[in-house]
């Protein structure tokens, strides 16, 4: 059934308004991390149990849970999260005590994870209504702030971000805004009469959820004496090999969540798996972008506006999933003449003061990102914007950095310093080929689909409705 027409919707304009502005406080959380894209389930998970906090260390677990069943009333959620945020995009503003108790600084960390997933839920309520083009852009946006983040940050190693406490709080500020827009929203969703009713996620998809927040636990349990105890392996060996065992818990996270994405059903595992191998296969060449414009912070900052608005553009038009399988192989093939034309030493970029090659990289990665991401999860999931992809999805990447660990592991020349991630770049290009490849299928199973039932609406192609 076609949605009314979106011209007699009130509540599209303020709904967007909201969702967009509370992306800031994801960006103001993420201003200053070290690594881009890091999975944010790993900021939630435990990494010991400190006598002192350790019913602050699960509280952010449970937020994410709560975050995910909660997902129908997704203005209180949002809510919820920004506030508990605030001791961190507000810090500059705040008294120096106030976030200095350890259960403040813990629990403080669930709340950018949860205003991401309410803010994917709004997506999803978006794109039931009809808006599609929002809803899609929206959810592009939700990886792009991200990206733009890193921007802002730079490479810490280097040099502090520039106007960083400006930044945090100006970013963080939006992001009340946004919570705020989002509650004064309800009044208008409510008066309007096609708007879908909250849905909560399947059995399975929410069972795939709960495992993949509780999975990354794994990682704290596994250390050197079980790892030594399991495969004989001396103390001592393992102490001269310091990235063993974390690659080792990474992998079992992986292979797990794996499994428990393939239990959610095959469209969940495939949508996932396309979403988890962008994420994965730009992760190290962002690093290496950010790299060549630290002597130029504005110009890495435009390049990643343009890059994220480029993106979200074409994952609102009818052409979305070839533009999304285009920028895939593009973004594979920049990568493989980088590679080429570097001899495999990537770090040549920088020697060489391409600040404008390193903002044309990053363009291209955060475009590739959002679009690919916006365009496979209604392609995998016809009708739906799933909002328990996130946490699934961020698991997975989780586990699957491990395992791109693991492939430098055994190369004798292999670097373990800050630009480790960027000097295997023909395995981020393979990651992103793969990526398109799931793309370009679901898409043609789709124009296939459509040719047997002509009467109903395609999503891919020029003849999408309005999309």
């Amino acid at each position: 059934m076609n949605a009314p027409a979106l011209r007699d919707s009130p509540a599209i304009r303020p709904t967007t308004a909201a969702a967009v502005a509370a992306l800031g406080t994801v960006a103001s959380v993420l201003i200053g991390t070290p690594e881009p894209l890091s999975p944010f389930v790993a900021s939630v998970t435990p990494t010991g149990w400190s006598g002192g906090v350790v019913l602050a260390q699960i509280v952010p677990m449970i937020g994410i849970l709560v975050a995910v069943f909660t997902i129908r009333w997704w203005p209180w959620t949002l809510l919820a999260g920004t506030v508990l945020a605030i001791p961190r995009t507000l810090a500059p503003l705040l008294p120096d005590g106030l976030g200095a108790h350890p259960s403040i600084g813990v629990i403080a960390r669930v709340g950018a994870p949860m205003v991401l997933i309410a803010v994917l839920g709004a997506a999803q309520e978006l794109y039931q209504r009809g808006a599609r083009k929002t809803g899609l852009s929206l959810t592009g946006l939700a990886l792009g702030c991200q990206i733009f983040a890193a921007a802002l940050t730079g490479v810490r190693w280097l040099s502090l971000p520039l106007g960083g406490d400006f930044w945090r709080v100006a970013l963080g500020v939006l992001g009340i805004v946004g919570a705020v827009l989002a509650v004064v929203g309800q009044r208008f969703r409510r008066n309007d009469s096609a708007w879908p009713e909250p849905t909560a996620p399947g059995p399975r998809l929410a069972v795939a959820a709960v495992c993949a927040v509780l999975l990354p636990m794994l990682v704290s349990l596994v250390d050197d004496s079980l790892v030594s105890r399991t495969l004989g392996v001396s103390p001592s060996s393992l102490a001269r090999h310091p990235g063993v065992v974390p690659t080792i818990a990474g992998l079992g996270v992986l292979v797990l969540a794996v499994a428990i994405t393939a239990v959610a059903g095959t469209r969940v595992f495939f949508g996932v798996a396309t979403m988890a191998l962008v994420q994965l296969g730009v992760a190290g060449p962002l690093l290496l972008a950010l790299y060549a414009t630290v002597a130029d912070p504005i110009l890495s900052w435009i390049a990643a506006a343009a890059g994220v608005a480029a993106g979200c553009w074409a994952a609102a038009t009818r052409w979305r999933a070839q533009f999304a399988v285009s920028a895939g192989v593009l973004a594979a093939l920049v990568l493989c003449v980088l590679s080429f034309a570097t001899d495999g030493k990537p770090e040549k970029i920088i020697d060489h003061q391409a600040s404008a090659a390193g903002a044309l990289l990053l363009a291209v990665l955060a475009a590739t990102a959002a679009v690919m991401v916006a365009t496979a999860a209604p392609i995998t999931v016809p009708g739906a914007l799933p909002a328990s992809f996130g946490p699934i999805t961020s698991t997975v990447v989780l586990g699957g950095g491990a395992a791109l660990v693991a492939a430098r592991l055994h190369e004798e020349d292999s670097s373990t310093g800050e630009l480790a991630p960027a000097h295997h770049l023909g395995l981020n290009a393979t990651l992103l080929f793969l990526a398109a490849l799931l793309v370009a299928g679901f898409a043609g199973l789709q124009v296939l689909r459509a040719a047997r039932q002509p009467a109903a609406p395609s999503e891919v192609g020029p003849s999408a409705e309005g999309a």
